[in-house]
């Protein structure tokens, strides 16, 4: 029989270990003590020329080295704060850009603002103000663009004013001729205050932008005003239709800029400058706003002209230009610059001279000094040793001893609280870890106890959410019409509809039901918001319009009345997009109104899709009271189906941030065939299921068509 293996505990291991490790860590440190000290002492003695001479090339070196990764690391560093602050100005313009288009978009709905043009009164005041490209333009042919786009002023006046002194001006140009500028230069008008004209269009900001597609800057150039170096930041903006509208622009002063780049102290003679793309010299420390000629570093008298290529080469670099000077450089891509730091070669040499004579004047004394110490070290080193010894043992006898006794008890505590007693705490016999390891079981066990108390009651609750939140979609499901077909004894029509909603309970709604035995009433809405609230105001909604309807109204009355009984006490600031309309069975003849809704469509038998356009867009229900909607109408001969929906189709979004999209809607409505209407949904679901992928349903889904089968 095996023999079983003593036991040893961690105490003794303890001890052991430690006492091993440090007799051979004294042993091993006064070997290499020793060794050290001899081999030192006999390179002292061999090298002293060569000491100095290497330390001095070497120190020289390193200095270069240092020099080189610090200089680097100081232009990228400006680099990226000059980019990150243009970046600024850039996104600021692209914001300018879209909020103009969108003002086109939003022409119908949008308030005008009238515009003056600058008048003396006016001066030291932010105001918008007008301008025409010649005198051959008159105002009113632009008056209304000019009260529409005078809306930009709202998103101008934050921008110039957060940046205080650094935004000159803020202005905007269009293709037919019109130009609005925003800022506190209204004493420049003229003395009688009349029309001002500036020929636009062959400017620099207004064809670089058009151009680009995209924001841009524009060469550096003197501010007219002479408040200093000025660069110019342009985007384009676009109609609703997608054509070129004009260009916004913003001129931005370069002089805080240039202060928080080219403001460094690394010594005398050490300075940086900031060049433009055309290798002019634009900022540099003895710089004024006064001065009118730049430098240009291709120029035989700039200090740059040897390496003016290598500097403007679109690269981070560090290089020699002679022996007097280095330059390291970086662009600033934002803006297509260059940053560059000039250091003189003399910060480098003159370190290394004083490094060469003070190694000569020490290697002497440290010859002298080895050769005692190296005597004295060890016999200083063998009495050490042995006394050191000695002391360990004892001590870590008595320090064992003191460590493992907590853990001994700890180990007897968590053994009763792992069986089973949530109640016990285990003794903190200490300030230390051991003693924050016992706090920890005691918060653990705390910890657990609560947990499972709270988790009982958390499951509690759930269960009782989920029990409701399943009435709710029941009642939901309820009330929409969910029996097809739902006129078996009316053979003219076919009909069939879905909801799904994009949570527990939606927000969209259909219903369908007829007035009289001549009419059949169709509708659709979609509920800003989700969950239960959305539902409980779709309810509303749903049954407002069905009673206005059913008392025989006209389409455009029924939306009418039912958005009035929303606005009263919308707190909560819903609203409804919804489409009504009413099918006259013995003649085809549908009319309908539309409340911001989507466009409803009608597929003919031969796969033409129709888009049943309203004569004019109104806004959605529950958004302001006393709109009148419209009626508009359509023909529904046989064989045609007509097909309505929410947004939640087009607007279903992919894993990749894509829109489904009406046109590849109108694709899949089109290759449809038949009278069968629940088929149509189902193609429509399965091509936007194909399309989102594994993307989560952001929207509710509902979808309703009507086929005509006979008069």
């Amino acid at each position: 029989m095996r023999k079983e293996k003593q036991r040893v505990s961690i105490r003794q291991k303890l001890q052991n270990v430690m006492l091993s490790l440090f007799a051979i860590a004294l042993v091993i440190n006064g070997i290499v003590g020793v060794v050290s000290l001899q081999l030192q002492r006999q390179r002292v003695r061999a090298s002293d020329d060569l000491l100095g001479n290497t330390a001095a090339e070497d120190n020289a070196v390193v200095l270069l080295s240092q020099m080189k990764q610090s200089l680097q690391d100081i232009v990228t560093t400006k680099a990226e704060l000059a980019d990150a602050r243009l970046g600024r100005y850039s996104s600021e313009v692209q914001v300018f850009s879209e909020y103009l288009g969108s003002l086109y978009k939003n022409a119908d709905t949008t308030a005008r603002i009238e515009v003056q043009p600058p008048q003396k009164k006016n001066g030291g005041v932010l105001i918008m103000q007008r301008g025409l490209e010649n005198k051959s333009l008159k105002y009113a042919d632009v008056a209304d663009e000019c009260s529409l786009l005078a809306n930009g002023q709202y998103v101008f006046d934050p921008v110039i004013r957060e940046t205080g002194n650094n935004v000159a001006t803020i202005y905007l140009a269009t293709e037919s001729g019109l130009m609005l500028s925003y800022d506190a230069s209204s004493d420049t008008a003229s003395d009688n205050d009349g029309e001002i004209y500036y020929e636009f269009r062959d400017s620099d900001w207004y064809q670089s932008a058009k151009e680009a597609g995209k924001p841009v800057f524009t060469d550096t150039y003197t501010d007219s005003f002479g408040r200093g170096m000025t660069v110019t930041c342009a985007a384009p903006f676009y109609k609703e239709d997608g054509s070129f509208a004009g260009v916004v622009a913003m001129d931005i002063l370069l002089s805080d800029l240039n202060s928080s780049i080219i403001n460094i102290n690394l010594g005398t003679g050490t300075y940086a400058v900031l060049i433009n793309r055309n290798g002019e010299i634009i900022a540099s420390p003895n710089m004024s706003s006064d001065d009118e000629t730049l430098q240009n570093i291709h120029s035989e008298d700039s200090p740059m002209y040897k390496v003016a290529d290598q500097v403007m080469s679109g690269e981070t670099g560090f290089l020699q230009a002679s022996d007097d000077v280095y330059y390291a450089y970086t662009p600033i891509t934002a803006a297509d610059w260059t940053f560059v730091i000039h250091i003189p070669s003399t910060k480098i040499t003159s370190s290394s001279d004083q490094v060469k004579k003070s190694i000569s004047e020490n290697t002497a004394n440290v010859e002298n000094q080895l050769d005692q110490q190296i005597r004295a070290t060890i016999t200083i080193y063998m009495i050490f040793f042995f006394s050191v010894m000695l002391g360990v043992v004892l001590l870590l006898r008595r320090f064992a001893r003191s460590l493992t006794k907590p853990i001994i008890g700890l180990t007897k505590d968590v053994k009763v609280i792992s069986d089973g007693d949530l109640d016990h705490r285990a003794a903190v016999s200490g300030n230390d870890e051991v003693g924050d390891l016992a706090n920890a079981f005691n918060t653990m066990t705390s910890s657990i106890k609560k947990y499972i108390s709270d988790l009982t009651a958390v499951t509690a609750e759930k269960e009782r959410i989920g029990a409701e939140l399943s009435v709710a979609t029941k009642i939901q499901e309820d009330m929409l019409p969910r029996i097809f077909p739902p006129y078996p004894d009316r053979p003219e029509f076919d009909l069939y509809a879905t909801m799904q909603p994009a949570k527990e309970v939606g927000g969209d709604l259909y219903d369908f039901f007829m007035p009289d035995a001549d009419h059949l009433a169709i509708v659709i809405g979609d509920v800003s918001g989700k969950g239960v609230p959305a539902a409980l105001f779709m309810v509303i909604s749903k049954t407002l319009i069905k009673n206005y309807a059913m008392m025989g109204l006209p389409v455009d009355e029924v939306l009418t009345r039912t958005n009035n009984d929303l606005c009263e006490g919308n707190d909560a600031g819903l609203f409804t997009t919804a489409w009504i309309g009413i099918y006259e069975i013995s003649t085809g003849r549908l009319t309908f109104a539309d409340a911001g809704h989507e466009t409803a469509m009608k597929l003919k038998p031969d796969g033409k899709v129709e888009l049943l356009k309203p004569v004019k867009k109104k806004m959605v229900l529950a958004a302001m009271e006393n709109i009148r909607y419209i009626v508009n109408e359509a023909e529904l001969d046989v064989g045609d189906m007509l097909y309505i929906y929410t947004d939640g189709v087009t607007e279903a979004t992919s894993a990749q941030n894509e829109l489904y999209g009406m046109d590849r809607l109108e694709s899949v409505v089109s290759m449809h065939r038949g009278p069968d209407t629940h088929a149509l949904l189902r193609e429509v679901r399965t091509d936007v299921d194909k399309f989102v992928g594994s993307a989560p349903q952001f929207d509710d889904i509902t979808m309703l068509a009507l086929y005509i089968n006979s008069r």
